[in-house]
């Protein structure tokens, strides 16, 4: 059996090249809540995942690009020509590559106790002596106080910078089936929960 020095080196990483493949760096502007597998929970192993893009584009073809459709089925066959359904394929791969690593989920806030001895929330920076709490209240925790169980303050993600890498099947016409719901994304939308109250909101890295 050979020695662990005696093993060849790994050969380099391929290097895949596409004609139809779109590049495009994004970076997180405002704090990221939730984005991982289970719904309102961050994911330090995989903040941004492919999976929940390929959602939010769909969510966007249809509010742009479907608006010209008249009738149900036909937004529907249109939707699952392009990003696929139960019983056929996307027409476009969504893969995501980390530009370094994010930043480590911490809470955004924490319990402490008022003069009478029982909890309060206290909102860690930069949430702290804003208007802010009044759109996060979903990720301030429940204390001792109320009932039902206690409940942590949510964990959020301060900055990540990540690749978008799109690749589109030869017969998808990019700028009219695609562009408008990734510009729409960009400007609209976002990643994680709340992204109709700023959360999780980016930008394309020039």
């Amino acid at each position: 059996m050979p020695r662990a020095d005696d093993l060849p080196a790994c050969p380099p990483k391929p290097v895949v090249t596409s004609k139809n493949e779109r590049c495009y760096d994004i970076q997180l502007i405002t704090p990221l809540f939730g984005g991982g597998v289970v719904p309102g929970e961050t994911d330090p192993r995989f903040p941004i995942r492919p999976t929940a893009i390929r959602g939010q584009l769909q969510f966007w073809w249809r509010a742009t690009v479907g608006a010209q459709f008249t009738t149900r089925q036909q937004l529907r066959d249109a939707q699952s020509a392009i990003w696929g359904s139960t019983e056929q394929a996307s027409r476009i791969q969504v893969r995501v590559e980390m530009l370094g690593a994010a930043s480590e989920p911490r809470p955004c806030a924490k319990f402490g106790s008022n003069p009478t001895g029982k909890e309060r929330i206290v909102w860690e920076s930069p949430f702290q002596n804003t208007a802010l709490p009044y759109a996060l209240f979903p990720f301030q925790g429940q204390s001792a106080n109320r009932e039902g169980p206690r409940v942590e303050p949510a964990l959020y993600i301060q900055t990540a910078k990540f690749r978008l890498i799109i690749t589109p099947d030869k017969i998808i016409d990019f700028a009219r089936d695609v562009e408008p719901a990734l510009w729409a994304w960009v400007n609209f939308g976002g990643l994680g929960s709340r992204t109709r109250r700023g959360c999780g909101a980016i930008k394309w890295q020039q």
